[in-house]
C-alpha cells in the first residue's frame, strides 16, 4: 500500500516547503500512486503558483514486508 506525498518549496513560501500527504489512498500499485502525485501538484498549482524552487514526491510504501 503507498501513499502519496508532494513536497513543494517555493520563493512565496521562504526558505521553507510544504509536504502535502493525500487524503485519499492508500493505493495498491505503485503506478496508481504516481498518477495521485501528479493530480496532486496540478490541485496545488492553484495554491501555490509558479515558480517552484523544487517539486518532489514519494510514494511511502506504509506496509514494507519484512
Amino acid at each position: 500500500m503507498f501513499t502519496a506525498v508532494l513536497i513543494i518549496c517555493a520563493p512565496l513560501l521562504g526558505s521553507d516547503c510544504i509536504k502535502v500527504i493525500d487524503a485519499k489512498g492508500p493505493y495498491d500499485r505503485q503506478s496508481e500512486c504516481i498518477e495521485r502525485v501528479l493530480q496532486m501538484f496540478q490541485d496545488t498549482q492553484l495554491l501555490f503558483p509558479a515558480p517552484y524552487k523544487s517539486v518532489s514526491y514519494k510514494c511511502e510504501n506504509k506496509y514494507k514486508r519484512a
